[in-house]
């Protein structure tokens, strides 16, 4: 037996018991705060829901079955456009008088068809700030000034937003786009986690050879495995030069053949003759200090 589990079950009971016990029904601001609160409920279900929630809930089912996933994901997708995304997303809402609650299920519609969570939240921000009502009400009342300020600063903060949160959930976000997409763009990333590495190195006082060749041995890997840009024989190139003693070894150039290269401290000419026993033509490049003037 659990006995975590079942105190807190006993708690609650015990909880919910003393609550009814102790009501205080003979308090007439209590029994005046239920009735009203009630009321509230009644007003809710007859006004907001009839009007805006199930109104809302038939747009969000027409937007899943009329409008094609291809469409939602080509504007709106996690692999879309991030200007084109995030700007359509973030002025929708200016068509539709939707509040802080009917702007839900139409969040949820859009997502479900396949829009990404980052233009997804946009629109949820935003739908209920810059609609055409709320905005000449504002105007009218508080004066064009803030009509316009309103306007701008949610299209601003939406994408702000949905930016953070596109962020925040870019693992979920990935899971969501077509294997293809999900590969190149899972590829694209490594990719960049590999060059931030590499400029760190860069800007370390004391270079690290061994690192250096593994940074490159891992961006080749992003290249065979994501971006399948390599081909057999630069792979099997690349694998005879790790196996004679190179630290590391990527294609090079922008794929699908071309050449490779590999970083080979005190080991360049046994990586050479391997290369040259492969069939290949290797090549050893000195590294130097570059350009430099001598004044006589």
């Amino acid at each position: 037996m659990d006995w975590k589990k079942e105190w807190k079950v006993l708690a609650t009971m015990v909880a919910v018991f003393l609550g009814c016990f102790y009501l205080p029904l003979d308090n007439i601001r209590f029994r005046g705060a239920v009735v009203e609160s009630l009321y509230l409920v009644k007003w809710y279900a007859r006004e907001h829901v009839l009007l805006c929630l199930v109104p809302a809930f038939f747009i969000a089912g027409g937007i899943a079955t009329f409008i094609a996933q291809g469409s939602v994901m080509k504007y709106l997708g996690a692999g879309a456009n991030k200007v084109l995304a995030y700007g359509v997303a973030s002025v929708s809402g200016t068509i539709l008088a939707v509040c802080s609650c009917t702007v839900l299920p139409l969040f949820a519609g859009i997502h479900r068809r396949g829009a990404g969570l980052g233009p997804a939240i946009t629109f949820l921000y935003s739908g209920p700030a810059i609609n055409v009502l709320a905005i000449i009400l504002t105007a009218r009342v508080l004066g064009w000034q803030l009509g316009v300020a309103r306007a701008a600063g949610a299209i601003i903060f939406s994408i702000i937003i949905g930016l953070i949160m596109a962020g925040i959930y870019q693992k979920e976000e990935i899971e969501k786009l077509p294997p293809v997409e999900k590969r190149l763009l899972t590829g694209t990333l490594m990719t960049r986690e590999i060059t931030a590495e590499g400029i760190e190195l860069f800007d370390a006082e004391n270079f690290n050879q061994a690192h250096f060749g593994q940074l490159l041995t891992r961006q080749q890997e992003v290249i065979r495995d994501y971006l399948q840009i390599s081909v057999p024989k630069i792979d099997r190139m690349i694998d005879t030069a790790l196996k004679t003693g190179a630290l590391g070894a990527k294609l090079n150039g922008s794929g699908e053949g071309g050449c490779m290269f590999a970083y080979t401290p005190g080991k360049s000419e046994e990586v050479f003759e391997a290369l040259k026993k492969l069939g290949a033509k290797p090549f050893i490049v000195l590294d130097d200090e570059g350009v430099r003037t001598h004044e006589t």
